[in-house]
């Protein structure tokens, strides 16, 4: 399965969206490189808190986040919001 070779994953595997090689999840991705590449900028936030920094939730409302989330699922994937979103609202921990 194309960009899952690292994993052990069954044709009828109840992760996967039926009928495609992607794994669901809850950015409504259905293409493996697409949920990857959100998978990497998500990644990066999480890291960032691993690493003494934190993302500011609290400063990104709902409608930021979905019109990011919307252009992230788009045929032609655009991930910039949400990356310039992640990379805006990183900030120091104490």
């Amino acid at each position: 399965m194309d960009g899952y070779e690292n994993y052990d994953l069954q044709e009828e595997d109840p992760y996967l969206i039926e009928g495609s090689t992607c794994l669901k999840n809850s950015l409504g991705i259905t293409n493996t490189a697409e949920l990857n590449e959100a998978e990497a900028a998500i990644s990066a936030a999480a890291m960032a808190e691993l690493s003494g920094y934190a993302f500011e939730w609290s400063a990104v409302s709902g409608e930021q986040m979905a019109i990011a989330c919307i252009a992230a699922r788009q045929r032609l994937p655009d991930f910039s919001r949400l990356e310039r979103l992640l990379a805006l609202h990183i900030v120091d921990l104490p």
